[in-house]
């Protein structure tokens, strides 16, 4: 650690600093798995733990009227994924000719098509490879698609999301590969389904604005801000994150579409002096000798701070 007065260890007494900012730094230093339990642990919960892909937040940000919100989480959900994840035999149906009835049968199925996607454009070989694996295409058929010639599709079956929020709609997917003079590619690709046309070749970017419920405000006040949040940045998910509540509060919020997240889930320990602290409900208030060396709900005496 830097021999700084700013790095080294404070032992003394220090004032617990205001718990909105508590809540900002923890969200700034909180690694993907912190931030993915705002979106999974959340009542009500706006998407599963295995659907997200990456996710970062962005804290303090500034909106037209002056204001800041607490933090704006941007996060991608993934929408398809290659059938062979699932179902290993999948895959194998398109190679084995032996199948190739079964193959045309299922095909014939499909009644819809996409238009031609591009999925990366004028990108170096190293790029698209790199795409196509984090797509869920292992290596060899990465390179496959990749060598393609310009004639060839590479066929492969995949899964979307169904409203049940399970990789149950099987369609089929082709892509092809264009080789530019230098040395750059263009991967193109089109989908045969059923019924639904999937949104997206794996996942898409969502948002969600993620604010702390504002003390001694009515329930009134405190939807005319976080609508005036979701206006100004076009965002309709909302985290609140809150302490307590009452249970008509709570029904009220969810019917606005506004999710609930535990504010003791997400404040940062802090060091802690049983003997000095406010908060009477805890057990350990006023022990001298208690072990506890730091807390979460640690409230220093009011001429403390």
């Amino acid at each position: 650690m830097p021999r700084n007065p700013l790095f080294l260890p404070v032992y003394e007494h220090t004032h617990a600093a205001p718990l909105r900012d508590q809540i900002q730094m923890a969200l700034a230093l909180a690694d993907a798995t912190t931030l993915k339990s705002l979106l999974v642990n959340c009542v009500p919960a706006i998407t599963q733990a295995h659907l997200v892909d990456t996710i970062a937040a962005r804290i303090g940000v500034p909106i037209p009227n002056g204001q800041a919100i607490d933090a704006v989480l941007h996060f991608d959900i993934i929408h398809c994924i290659p059938a062979e994840l699932t179902d290993p035999a999948t895959d194998r149906y398109h190679y084995d000719t032996r199948d190739r009835p079964r193959i045309r049968s299922a095909e014939n199925q499909l009644r819809w098509q996409s238009d031609l996607k591009p999925l990366v454009d004028g990108v170096p070989v190293s790029w698209a490879r790199q795409v196509l694996l984090t797509a869920g295409f292992t290596e060899a058929q990465s390179d496959a698609i990749l060598q393609l010639p310009n004639d060839a599709w590479h066929k492969s079956w995949w899964y979307a999301l169904d409203q049940h929020q399970t990789f149950s709609d099987r369609f089929l997917r082709l892509i092809r590969t264009r080789h530019y003079p230098n040395g750059s590619l263009l991967i193109q690709y089109k989908d045969y389904f059923q019924h639904e046309q999937p949104p997206c070749f794996r996942s898409q970017m969502h948002q969600a604005i993620v604010t702390v419920k504002p003390d001694h405000t009515s329930f009134a006040n405190m939807l005319h801000q976080i609508n005036s949040y979701r206006q100004a940045l076009a965002i309709d998910r909302v985290i609140l994150i809150c302490d307590t509540i009452s249970d008509l509060e709570m029904q009220g919020l969810v019917n606005q579409g506004i999710s609930l997240y535990a504010m003791a889930d997400v404040v940062m320990p802090m060091q802690a002096d049983c003997q000095r602290c406010a908060n009477t409900d805890c057990v350990m208030n006023g022990r001298e000798q208690s072990p506890v060396v730091v807390c979460r709900n640690y409230h220093p005496w009011e001429h403390h701070l």
